[in-house]
C-alpha cells in the first residue's frame, strides 16, 4: 500500500516563515547588544573586542570595516551586487584606483579600497562576508552571545596595518554608511535599533564601552562597565530601560542636539553629489569660562563646497581647530588660566599653551582650569569640557591646552579629536539623526 503523499505549497510554508520569525525574536529578551573598548598605549587609538578576542580599531569615518586577510570560511561578494555598489560609491584614491570588470564578465569578485586612516594608505582588496560575534546585554553586563552571519567587510593586506595598534585583526567603521557596524548590527527582525552609544577609556588600563540598541546601558558600578571610569569610582550613568527609575542620577543630565549631513563627502576620494559618512554637529560658537570666542560664523557653518563645520574623529587624538579659531582660543584659555593664577611655562609640540603643573591644583574634573564651552542650538545647550579633557600631562612638570592648530584651510573647521571624547558618554541616534551626550562622566 503507497504512503500517502504529504503536499505543503509555497503560500503554506511562507504563513509559516512568517509566524516563526517573529517568534524567534520576540523570545530574544535583549534589544541592546553590546562590546569592550580598550585604548592601546602606544598610538592612542581605540579598539572594539569582537569574537571574543579579535580587537578592530574604531573609526567614526570609515565607509566600511576591514579585516586582514586571508581569512578561514570568508565568502567572496560579487560585483554588480548591492553590496559591492554601496562599497564602491566612493572614487578610489588616485594611487588605489579600482581595474576595469567588464559588466558581462560572470562570476566576478567586488573589489574595493580600505584605507588606513592614520596613514591615508589604501589597497585594493576584495570585499566579502564573514560571521561577526557580539553579546547581548541587559543594561548592566552582558549575557548571552549572538552570532551574525554574512555581514559585510573587506579583506586588508598587511601593509595597511602601519602606524595601527599591534596585535589588532582590522578596523571597525561606526560611520553612517550602510556598511558600517550599526546597520549590519540592526537587522529589522531583531529589535535593536539602529543607534550606538560609546564611552572611551582615558587609560590602556581601564575599559571603555560600546553598545549597540537602545539600552538601558546602565554604567553603575558594580557592573563589569564601570572600569570606563576611574580608580576613583566616580561618575554614573544609567539611561532607559527598567533601571533608570532607582539609579537615574546622570540620565536627567543628558544633552541632545541634532547630528547634521555634510552634503559634501569629507571622504580622501569621492563622486561629486556623494555626502559625507562622517558625524557633524552644529557648534555655534566656543567659550572659555564666561567669554565668547571673537571667531567669524562661516568657520563654523559648512559651506556649498563643503567645507567648515564640526565633525568627531575617534583617529585624531586632539581636538583640530582652524586657525582662526585656534588661536583666539589659545589665547582667551591662557589669560583665564593667569587669572586663576596659574603659570605659563614654555611649550611643547604640538601645543601651544603649557602650563606648570605645580600651579594647577586637582577637582574630580580633572586640573582645575578655565572650562571650555561648544554652544550648540537650543536653549542653552552646550558641550563642556573640564580639565580631564582638555588638559594633556606632557611630563611631570608641565601639562599643555590638549587642542591643536588645524591649519589655515582645513576640510573642517572643527575635528573633535578623541582626548576630548574620553570618559564621555556618547550616543549617537542613526534613525532621529540626534546626539546624546553627558559632557564628562568624572563630574
Amino acid at each position: 500500500m503507497k504512503k500517502p503523499m504529504i503536499t505543503i505549497n509555497l503560500m503554506n510554508l511562507f504563513i509559516l516563515f512568517l509566524i516563526f520569525i517573529p517568534y524567534e525574536a520576540s523570545a530574544q529578551p535583549y534589544t541592546t547588544l553590546v562590546a569592550p573598548v580598550k585604548k592601546d598605549a602606544a598610538t592612542s587609538l581605540y579598539t572594539i573586542i569582537l569574537n571574543s578576542n579579535e580587537r578592530y580599531v574604531v573609526d567614526l569615518s570609515a565607509p566600511f570595516s576591514w579585516q586582514r586577510c586571508p581569512l578561514p570560511n570568508y565568502r567572496p561578494v560579487a560585483c554588480m551586487s548591492t553590496e559591492c555598489i554601496q562599497a564602491q560609491y566612493l572614487l578610489s584614491p588616485s594611487n588605489c584606483l579600482l581595474p576595469y570588470t567588464k559588466p558581462t564578465r560572470r562570476p566576478c569578485t567586488c573589489m574595493v579600497t580600505p584605507i588606513n586612516p592614520r596613514t591615508e594608505s589604501c589597497s585594493l582588496a576584495q570585499l566579502i562576508s564573514i560571521n561577526l560575534t557580539i553579546s547581548w546585554t541587559n543594561g548592566a553586563n552582558p549575557t548571552t552571545k549572538i552570532t551574525f552571519s554574512d555581514r559585510y567587510l573587506s579583506c586588508a593586506p598587511a601593509s595597511l596595518f602601519n602606524s595601527l595598534p599591534r596585535g589588532i585583526v582590522g578596523l571597525a567603521s561606526l560611520s553612517w554608511a550602510p556598511l558600517a557596524l550599526p546597520p549590519q548590527f540592526s537587522p529589522p527582525l531583531l529589535g535593536v535599533s539602529r543607534k550606538f552609544a560609546m564611552c572611551l577609556p582615558s587609560t590602556s588600563s581601564g575599559n571603555g564601552v560600546i553598545f549597540f540598541g537602545d539600552g538601558p546601558y546602565n554604567l553603575l558600578p558594580p557592573t563589569k562597565f564601570s572600569l570606563c571610569f576611574p580608580s576613583s569610582g566616580l561618575g554614573k550613568l544609567s539611561i532607559g530601560g527598567p533601571f533608570s527609575s532607582t539609579i537615574s542620577t546622570m540620565s536627567k543630565s543628558l544633552k541632545a542636539t541634532p547630528l547634521i549631513v555634510n552634503p559634501v563627502s569629507t571622504a580622501p576620494a569621492f563622486t561629486v553629489g556623494d555626502p559625507s559618512d562622517e558625524y557633524f554637529i552644529d557648534v555655534k560658537s566656543i567659550r572659555v569660562g564666561r567669554e565668547t570666542l571673537s571667531v567669524k560664523n562661516s568657520y563654523f557653518s559648512i559651506d556649498k563646497d563643503g567645507v567648515g563645520g564640526t565633525k568627531f574623529s575617534t583617529i585624531q587624538n586632539f581636538t583640530a581647530l582652524h586657525n582662526s579659531i585656534y588661536k583666539p582660543l589659545t589665547r582667551a584659555f591662557t589669560k583665564a588660566a593667569s587669572d586663576m593664577k596659574i603659570k605659563s611655562v614654555a611649550a611643547v609640540e604640538p601645543f601651544r599653551a603649557c602650563f606648570s603643573s605645580d600651579s594647577i591644583s586637582r577637582t574630580p574634573a580633572g586640573p582645575s582650569v578655565p572650562t571650555i564651552d561648544l554652544v550648540l542650538p537650543g536653549n542653552d545647550i552646550y558641550w563642556r569640557i573640564d580639565g580631564a579633557n582638555s588638559m594633556v600631562e606632557v611630563d611631570e612638570r608641565r601639562m599643555c591646552l590638549a587642542f591643536v592648530d588645524g591649519g589655515s584651510n582645513p576640510r573642517t573647521s572643527v575635528v573633535i579629536g578623541a582626548h576630548q571624547l574620553e570618559e564621555n558618554f556618547l550616543e549617537f541616534d542613526l534613525v532621529s539623526s540626534q546626539l546624546k551626550f553627558s559632557s564628562s562622566l568624572l563630574v
